[in-house]
């Protein structure tokens, strides 16, 4: 069986250092690939799952619309609820970052992965 691979594209080194630390936790760990958004281009999108968090609202637009075109499952972390109106017209999974978001982006991105 192959490792599953999630993409985790942020400006905020922190994003990725509970996400990942999280989900070490977990009985299955998938690969990672850490980026930031001035590094992602489509090209680097065949990935399983990308969570996105922490980006400026141009390369968060670029970057939701590469991975719909790509039919790649993408958990969004939006900082307030301008950011979850924002996303709304792309395929993105949302999770509010607030107390037990990444508990959240990782069980729900575990899900996406057995699917």
């Amino acid at each position: 069986m192959n490792q599953a691979t999630v993409l985790i594209l942020s400006d905020d080194p922190d994003v990725a250092q509970a996400v990942v630390g999280r989900w070490q936790a977990e009985r299955s760990v998938p690969g990672f690939v850490l980026l930031s958004s001035q590094l992602w281009t489509p090209d680097r999108a065949a990935v399983d799952l990308a969570v996105v968090g922490a980006v400026d609202a141009a390369q968060r637009d670029a970057a939701l619309a590469g991975f719909d075109a790509l039919q790649t499952p993408v958990i969004y972390v939006a900082a307030d609820r301008s950011e979850m109106q924002a996303c709304r017209s792309s395929r993105a999974l949302t999770v509010a970052a607030r107390d037990g978001w990444v508990e959240s982006v990782v069980i729900l991105g575990a899900e996406v992965l057995k699917r």
